[in-house]
């Protein structure tokens, strides 16, 4: 691989482009997201709590998912590896990728990552990001000159997670992508993570912001949402432009909340940055879920999903579209009833490609969007090997050796010794063998060697 080749970064090491395959921009795969606990409605169902996930309580799980800390956090091991093999052998011959959105303050697990990579044979590219309480912390700074200290720790953090690795891992293992920030024009962490793309070239994925109606409302209820939630993006987008991060580095998630409203698809999409569908194969959550207080948004209706694609592949935008499921709870694995992680290929493409979305533009969103993206790392040059002269004891030729017997190519030159004399070739050390290794000596240089 070339030096100046940008190659991703996965947790087992780097990926070269051609080794990235099939991707899931966004999932999550290992995780702890007890903070979006909510109490049940009713004493009825304060079990759900603490109570593993049974069939028996899969259809009021499904009406309540905030309710259970098992729903929240990630399974076994086990169950695991078996999911993402699913994935695998679903993306048939190809490579295969997963993005894992996952932060340390939600239970990102490096080693754990690495035994799934290792294990399942699938790369995983782990992120870095900031938690909400750092910012709390920074926000109540004393002054300006301790607010740019923490500002600069924290940048100087993200960065060292992308280019060196996460410090409790041995060995380092190293974030590929920059997540977390919600594409609000006054969020204050989009300038950190700003300052850490420009810093790195790092891609950073933002989410778009949730609209504030359900899948029931009226048509013109759902469009105003999604409008507001396209104006908020894109003068996110403008923001972090100004700040010098390139739009082709950004991947804004949740695009489907974007479908009631296609002007502000179009929006978005004209400013560069690729658009991520990630609600496939979430369609538990779509009966009875809007009773919650924090309801995830109903998914939309993946016939939608293939028809804004194609659409949208159509009128030039096919370089920057993406799919994934956006899989943050157990319920939306196979383990739990769900459709787990191979749904997009299993299911979802064979079936979107009968719709009359064409390979060609399959191809560009399962593979090379991602590719394109994800890969910014260039290998810095190998140093400059240390190097000493040595002189041939019989034609006295000048020769350069490496210093260090792991910096020896083979295309240096050979020699040969004998006594404490050293050749450069063995009619040199024949010559000298046969004037009974005098000293002074001297011979002509090897046929050849000189003009």
């Amino acid at each position: 691989m070339e030096c100046d080749e940008a190659v991703a970064v996965g947790v087992r090491g780097t990926i070269a482009a051609a080794a990235i395959g099939d991707t899931l921009p966004h999932e999550r795969v290992i995780y702890t997201l007890h903070s979006l606990y909510r109490p049940p409605p009713s004493l009825e169902l304060h079990a759900l709590r603490d109570e593993p996930i049974t069939l028996r309580a899969l259809n009021t799980l499904r009406t309540h998912p905030f309710c259970s800390l098992a729903n929240l956090s990630s399974p076994g091991m086990d169950v695991l590896a078996n999911e993402i093999s699913l994935f695998r052998r679903a993306v048939g011959s190809n490579a295969a990728t997963i993005v894992d959105v996952t932060l340390a303050h939600e239970g990102r697990d490096p080693a754990a990552l690495v035994a799934l990579s290792v294990s399942t044979g699938v790369s995983i590219v782990m992120s870095t990001g900031c938690a909400p309480h750092v910012l709390d912390a920074i926000a109540r700074a004393r002054d300006e000159s301790e607010r740019e200290e923490q500002v600069e720790a924290l940048i100087g953090r993200m960065v060292s997670e992308l280019t060196k690795g996460v410090d409790a891992t041995q060995p380092a293992v190293r974030a590929g992508v920059i997540a977390g920030a919600i594409l609000e024009p006054r969020n204050e962490l989009l300038p950190i993570l700003a300052a850490v793309q420009l810093r790195t070239s790092a891609p950073l994925l933002g989410y778009l912001p949730k609209p504030l109606c359900s899948q029931d409302a009226p048509p013109a209820e759902r469009a105003k949402a999604s409008a507001e939630a396209a104006a908020s993006a894109v003068a996110s987008l403008e923001r972090l432009t100004t700040l010098g991060v390139s739009a082709a580095k950004i991947l804004v998630l949740h695009g489907q909340h974007l479908l009631p409203l296609a002007e502000g698809m179009y929006e978005l999409l004209r400013t560069g940055a690729s658009v991520c569908f990630d609600s496939l194969g979430n369609t538990w959550c779509a009966a009875g879920a809007v009773g919650e207080p924090e309801a995830p948004t109903e998914p939309a209706a993946e016939r939608e999903v293939v028809a804004a694609l194609a659409r949208l592949a159509c009128e030039g935008y096919g370089g920057q579209l993406l799919i994934s499921h956006g899989a943050s709870m157990r319920l939306q694995l196979c383990e739990y009833g769900g459709c787990g992680l191979a749904h997009v290929h299993a299911s979802f493409l064979p079936r979107a490609l009968r719709s009359g979305l064409h390979i060609d533009a399959l191809t560009l969103i399962t593979r090379a969007n991602a590719s394109r993206l994800l890969c910014w790392w260039r290998p810095p040059p190998p140093p400059a090997r240390l190097m000493r002269m040595w002189e041939c004891s019989a034609c006295h030729e000048q020769h350069a050796e490496a210093v260090n017997a792991a910096d020896v190519l083979p295309t240096d030159r050979v020699y040969f010794e004998k006594f404490d004399f050293r050749y450069c070739s063995t009619s040199c050390l024949g010559a000298h063998r046969r004037a009974d290794f005098i000293q002074p000596f001297s011979c002509p240089p090897p046929a050849g060697k000189r003009s």
